[in-house]
């Protein structure tokens, strides 16, 4: 019988699990390991290790079947993290941790003692296999946080981009229909059929994917609107709703006013910047992580957006630092694809608001050399 304590699943509703991919083993899943394990009959002594440790529901369950002589657990969220610590019986010992890559064979790298790591290496095990360079990098960016050159983003100051369940209906020019004419008041669509006139009073600029955008930093003009309508439409623009029904698309699940939903999201989150930050990088052919406006934009969900009017912060993404620091402590999807999310990106400093241009290239400079 596996006895787990009834907190370790009630700690999960504290944990925002969207925000940091976090998936919990249930008891059914417990149940299977358990009978894996009884059947392996498994020696003491040997050292137990959960790099997603949770509230330590599966380090619990197999207490029964393994004796360790060590238990190693790593945790992102505080409130499952610190119930694991008080429920473990035993305290940790301060041992060196052996680091092994697995290249179709285990290879030894090196020992560290995770005791003793500090700083932006504790936040990602996996910086553990360049524990050197992340020990470096790490210790260059609090010497420069504590001298006031990069602070931390603030609760509200990044926000994650529109969601949208119809690009191709909500953005324009799309797939269908492309833009043919342009004037103060009105944009002239056409898909090769029929022409539309709609109001830019429901059209905002605004970005739509990173990879429109990868050949400079600073952006005048995202080359797309967005479409957001309030009220009841009239005249060519209940037409081109009339057409978006026919299309099909996801957003129809919001009821017969389901043309409003970018609408409401503007009104409620004002989600407008002036850095756009891209979600998915590949650090092998992506030259540019971030782009800047000096007026105000919106992007899509595939950005996220700093709210503040700071270009050193997206010179700051661009730069050979932060391709470092991505390289060993960004999320990695695949061989040279990396993620990052919201919670990411408040725990990556960035340049203080008031650090002027000189200043900053010398802190980058220093990196380099």
């Amino acid at each position: 019988m596996i006895v787990i304590d009834k907190r370790q699943y009630e700690v999960q509703k504290f944990v925002n699990r969207k925000e940091t991919s976090s998936y919990y083993t249930d008891e059914d899943g417990m149940k299977v390991v358990a009978m894996l394990l009884e059947k392996l009959n498994l020696k003491d002594g040997l050292t137990l290790m959960d790099p997603f440790m949770g509230a330590g529901v599966t380090i619990s369950g197999v207490s029964k079947f393994v004796k360790p002589k060590k238990v190693i657990g790593i945790e992102i969220n505080e409130e499952p993290y610190k119930l694991a610590q008080s429920i473990g019986k035993e305290k940790p010992k301060k041992n060196k941790t052996v680091i092994y890559q697995y290249n179709g064979t285990l290879n030894h790298l090196y020992s560290v003692n995770i005791h003793e790591i500090t700083g932006f290496v504790d936040r990602n095990w996996l910086s553990l296999f360049k524990y050197d360079e992340a020990k470096k990098l790490s210790q260059f960016l609090e010497e420069w946080l504590k001298q006031g050159v990069l602070r931390y983003l603030k609760k509200g100051e990044i926000i994650t981009g529109i969601q949208m369940y119809g690009p191709e209906f909500f953005f324009i020019p799309n797939k269908y229909w492309k833009i043919i004419k342009e004037d103060e008041k009105m944009v002239t669509i056409s898909n090769g059929e029929n022409n539309l006139e709609i109001s830019k009073k429901y059209l905002i600029k605004c970005l739509r994917k990173p990879e429109y955008y990868n050949k400079t930093v600073y952006i005048d003009d995202p080359k797309f609107y967005i479409l957001s309508i309030g009220d009841e439409p009239q005249g060519d623009l209940k037409k081109y709703i009339a057409w978006g029904l026919g299309q099909k698309i996801h957003a129809l699940s919001f009821g017969e006013q389901w043309y409003k939903h970018v609408w409401k999201q503007i009104k409620t989150r004002n989600p407008y910047g002036h850095v756009f930050l891209h979600n998915k990088i590949d650090l092998d052919r992506h030259e540019i992580l971030a782009n800047y406006s000096n007026t105000p934009l919106c992007a899509s969900k595939d950005f996220f957006i700093i709210k503040t009017n700071n270009p050193l912060i997206a010179m700051w993404y661009n730069s050979v630092v932060m391709k470092d620091f991505l390289k060993i402590f960004g999320r990695k999807i695949s061989h040279s694809w990396i993620e990052l999310l919201k919670e990411d990106y408040m725990q990556i400093p960035v340049p203080s608001d008031d650090v002027n241009m000189q200043m900053f290239m010398s802190y980058i400079n220093k990196w380099e050399l």
